[in-house]
Formats: C-alpha cells, sequence, structure tokens
C-alpha cells in the first residue's frame, strides 16, 4: 500500500506494519476502555451504591429552637447505576470492537 504526504514522495508501509499500527491504536483504545470501567465503577461505589442518579441529597436539620427535626434537600451529584451502565455498556462495545477486529484481521492478514 502507498501513502502519498503533502510532499508527493511515497511512503510505502506493508500490509503488516499497518495492521500492526492499527492494533497498537485499538490496543490502546481497549485498555482506556478499561480503565474507564474501573474508575467509573470506583466512583459510583464511592458515591454509595445508588440505582438512580441523584441530583440532591437529603439532610436532616434540627430546630435549635422547638428542637424539631426536618429534611432540608441540598444539591449535589450522586452517580446512579443508570449511568455507570450505559458507560459500562459503551466501554465494553468498544473492547468487544476491538477484540472483533483483532480476530478478524488476524484470519485476513498477508503476513510479510
Amino acid at each position: 500500500m502507498v501513502i502519498k504526504r503533502r510532499s508527493a514522495v511515497p511512503i510505502h508501509f506493508s500490509e503488516h506494519q499497518l495492521l500492526q499500527t492499527s492494533m497498537k491504536a485499538l490496543r490502546r483504545v481497549a485498555l482506556l476502555a478499561t480503565l474507564f470501567v474501573v474508575a467509573l465503577l470506583a466512583v459510583w461505589a464511592a458515591q454509595g451504591y445508588n440505582i438512580y442518579t441523584k441530583t440532591a441529597y437529603a439532610v436532616a436539620v434540627t430546630d435549635e429552637l422547638f428542637g424539631t427535626t426536618s429534611v432540608v434537600w441540598k444539591p449535589g451529584f450522586r452517580l446512579g447505576l443508570d449511568l455507570t451502565g450505559a458507560g459500562t455498556a459503551l466501554a465494553i462495545a468498544a473492547i468487544a470492537g476491538y477484540w472483533w477486529y483483532s480476530r478478524r484481521s488476524t484470519k485476513h492478514s498477508v503476513h510479510a
């Protein structure tokens, strides 16, 4: 395969070299997707294993004068399983795409 640069000097790459370069890039994407899943699950666990994403959380406030307790909602973000699951599914799709492409390209590649 020949790739031309702007200087019109052709660069010759074998199919094997192009396959190795694309496999390195795909391997990097799979590694980043795996790290993304681990980080996402760690944040989800650290914020309390919520099923749904919450944009506010309840704080019990005691009235000093009467001694009654009421609930006040404070703004804050708590990651839920709904967003965690969607992010994990996208990352797993990227990893599966890498796996599928790597198996496909090794079957059909020409080794120089």
